[in-house]
């Protein structure tokens, strides 16, 4: 009897990501002069602008002057949506934005990301990462149990050039989170801290095992929003990876509140 494996739906998303950002990552490498420890933020920023709905391609129309390169109109859409949620929510403050918006500064200096180039068709770097980014947004939705910026991380440190060689980060691959949130049986009553939190993979994991046991009716959202507001706590004491985490639990849905 011939069993004909078929692989899950969400490893093939994962595999279909894994090409996405090995592509990405070459790109980058290619196109431009970014340090190794900015590549995932890079790509962190560009998701936040995405998920603010404030960033369109036509707004990315290559270098103008300072103030208005590619670079600095994303940088705009994220500061604007991140001060837009800290208007609305007291427990948003000043001191998680700032690390989030310094580290993302770069955007807007780095020439090499906003020139437009004609191995390009005159477009900048900047413009063809989001472009590839707002097909991935738009395929992968959030709310599946698909990490995005997880997986792009993870394809990132493979590198032998890359940042996790450099800083000595090991990354959980997403089979551990899973099994780990499975085996310690977290539920959506339970507090859950990653006290290394990295890109925030094992938050994901215990908050996509919380939020499938929250049912379905009248008082999901206001559960949703406890789970996510109250029960994810993380700690990340490298810069550049903490805005990482950060921005991975906004595009969840939340949990930023509690990353430190």
């Amino acid at each position: 009897m011939n069993v004909q494996h078929q692989t899950p739906q969400s490893e093939l998303k994962s595999e279909e990501l894994a090409k996405i950002a090995s592509k990405l990552h070459n790109d980058i490498r290619t196109y431009t002069s970014l340090k190794n420890t900015l590549k995932a933020p890079l790509v962190a920023a560009i998701l936040l602008g995405i998920h603010s709905k404030e960033l369109s391609l036509s707004d990315l129309k290559g270098f103008s002057t300072m103030k208005n390169n590619d670079g600095a109109v994303i940088y705009r859409a994220v500061s604007s949506y991140l001060e837009q949620r800290q208007r609305l929510e007291p427990d948003f403050d000043d001191s998680k934005i700032r690390p989030i918006l310094s580290e993302f500064k770069f955007l807007e200096i780095n020439k090499a990301l906003y020139l437009p180039t004609d191995k390009l068709d005159n477009h900048s770097p900047l413009y063809e990462f989001t472009s590839v980014l707002f097909d991935v947004y738009n395929t992968v939705k959030i709310s599946d149990d698909t990490d995005i910026l997880g997986d792009f991380y993870s394809e990132f440190v493979k590198y032998n050039d890359s940042d996790g060689n450099v800083l000595g980060i090991v990354l959980t691959p997403k089979h551990i989170t899973s099994l780990m949130a499975d085996l310690i049986e977290v539920g959506k009553e339970n507090y859950l801290l990653d006290p290394t939190t990295g890109s925030g993979s094992f938050l994901v994991a215990g908050m996509n095992r919380m939020i499938k046991q929250i049912p379905q009716g009248s008082n999901y959202a206001s559960e949703f929003n406890e789970v996510v507001s109250s029960h994810l706590y993380g700690v990340e004491n490298e810069p550049s990876i903490y805005a990482v985490a950060a921005s991975n639990m906004i595009l969840r849905g939340d949990g930023k509140s509690n990353i430190t």
